[in-house]
């Protein structure tokens, strides 16, 4: 994919800049301890950077499609788990941390730009192994949208600085005055730039014309007036449901919490509040500790929401992963049934169940199967990769080795280039079959496939299990090759 962009033949971005890319972020880890996620924002903002260089406001409005699109790609990846996600934010990083990064990978922008790569080039490497890297680190994609979302807000208000830059006038429009045209547009104002550099102003029936810096600030006293006055009117409850989600997305959740609660003394009986303060103390649980105190109180928000809507699915949902965690797999299993009884995407539901039923042994084997032949009826293309994923560890479990590899076979049509750890399971099954040859180029697939950023001992097992392929195969040298490569990886975990 990446050997399409550039305009320079002789050398491929696949080949050599995006593998000494992903080099470069180990080692900027290992050599500072600071997170890879201090690394991977600056990163994708850099990439953004290097890939508007000279190219002005076309660039950048570009660079804002660009985004958009894969940020738009990134959601449809996340199949009816985007159903769940309320407020995706990006936490903030220490200031020294992401000047660090950002001074490290400029070096090696600089490295390569020497190397006759353009700038242009190296923007889209570091644009997409910060999205590698972002899933890398979550599962579930929900940290490249955040990041994405950022970056589109980022670049969006660099383009409307860079066009309102200049006045009709022939003043320079000062930051201060950029600033309250920005806020003009968040209050529902429409600007818009005439041939003369005026700025047209329009809400409803008013429309304001400002020439010059002397217009802009005198405009925004009139708006301030209006701010005020709305916010005067304005419902208490709205208001403070709107800090809430405010809160969620900057994740600091103690001020959600209290911006709910304060809501819900007005008004205790909203069923969408209860389920708001439920999300923020998920959002507690399971980004601060775990606590059990922010998970029961997270399940007493969603039962609350149960009771004043008893049809609420995606209560229910919610709550049943909490109880989940909690060890009451039964009472979860119930409320992911009342979830699909109640309307909610199916498939998350009925895969969710199934791993439960798994849990369950012998017992639950027939449901668990069931479930997830349920998710993959009932979900799109995301939803049944993951699905026969399930239920090939499921059949596996329970013994039925051939099923186990059907349901394996059937996952890797939809990603060839598949996560390694399906290669990985599907070489230890055929082992088990004696397929020793099919095994072993599984266990070469798992390999070519991992990630940088993967365990030593992940990789190590599947260069060891390809050197026991190998020896049963007879190929003795290449075994021992493998067995020497795994040694050095277990060494280098030490």
């Amino acid at each position: 994919m990446f050997g399409l962009f550039g305009s320079k033949p002789k050398k491929s971005i696949d080949n050599e800049l995006i593998p000494e890319l992903k080099r470069t972020v180990v080692q900027i880890q290992e050599a500072t301890g600071i997170s890879y996620l201090a690394i991977t924002l600056p990163m994708l903002s850099l990439g953004t950077a290097f890939s508007m260089e000279g190219k002005g406001a076309q660039g950048i409005a570009q660079a804002i499609n660009r985004l958009s699109n894969q940020l738009e790609e990134e959601q449809k990846a996340l199949g009816s788990l985007k159903n769940a996600v309320m407020d995706v934010g990006v936490p903030d990083l220490p200031r020294q941390h992401t000047d660090i990064a950002v001074d490290r990978l400029a070096d090696f922008a600089n490295s390569f730009n020497q190397k006759g790569y353009s700038l242009d080039e190296v923007g889209l490497a570091m644009s997409a192994v910060s999205s590698q890297l972002a899933k890398a680190m979550d599962k579930d994609n929900l940290l490249v949208i955040g990041m994405l979302r950022k970056e589109i807000a980022r670049v969006r208000e660099k383009y409307q600085r860079e066009q309102f830059r200049q006045t009709a006038s022939g003043e320079t429009c000062t930051d201060e005055c950029i600033n309250i045209l920005l806020r003009a547009e968040t209050s529902g104002f429409k600007v818009a730039i005439s041939n003369d550099r005026t700025f047209v102003l329009s809400k409803g029936s008013s429309v304001n014309y400002l020439r010059s810096n002397w217009d802009i600030r005198r405009f925004e006293s009139g708006l301030n007036a209006q701010t005020e006055a709305k916010e005067a009117d304005r419902d208490p409850v709205e208001r403070l449901v709107e800090q809430g989600h405010k809160a969620i997305r900057e994740q600091k959740l103690d001020s959600a919490i209290s911006a709910f609660s304060a809501a819900l003394r007005i008004s205790p009986d909203d069923r969408d509040i209860h389920f708001h303060r439920g999300v923020s103390w998920s959002n507690s649980y399971y980004n601060r500790g775990n606590k059990p105190e922010d998970r029961d109180k997270a399940i007493e928000d969603y039962t609350r929401a149960i009771e004043i809507d008893p049809e609420f699915a995606e209560g229910y949902f919610q709550r049943a992963g909490l109880l989940s965690a909690k060890g009451e797999s039964a009472e979860a299993i119930a409320d992911y049934s009342e979830a699909i009884d109640a309307g909610h995407k199916a498939s998350s539901a009925y895969y969710c169940r199934g791993l439960l039923w798994q849990r369950t042994g012998e017992a639950g084997k027939a449901n668990a199967i069931a479930d997830f032949a349920g998710a993959i009826q009932t979900g799109d293309r995301e939803d049944q990769f993951m699905a026969l994923l399930a239920r090939a560890d499921a059949h596996r479990e329970f013994g039925d080795l051939e099923l186990a590899l059907d349901d394996l076979n059937a996952a890797d049509a939809y990603h060839p280039q598949g996560p390694p750890g399906l290669y990985g399971t599907r070489g230890e099954i055929l082992m088990k079959l004696g397929r020793h040859a099919e095994a072993a180029a599984d266990f070469g697939k798992g390999i070519a496939a991992a990630s940088p950023f993967a365990s030593p001992d992940f990789v190590a097992n599947m260069y060891q299990q390809r050197g026991r392929c190998r020896s049963q195969l007879g190929d003795i040298p290449s075994a021992r090759q493998d067995f020497e490569k795994a040694a050095q990886l277990q060494q280098q975990r030490r």
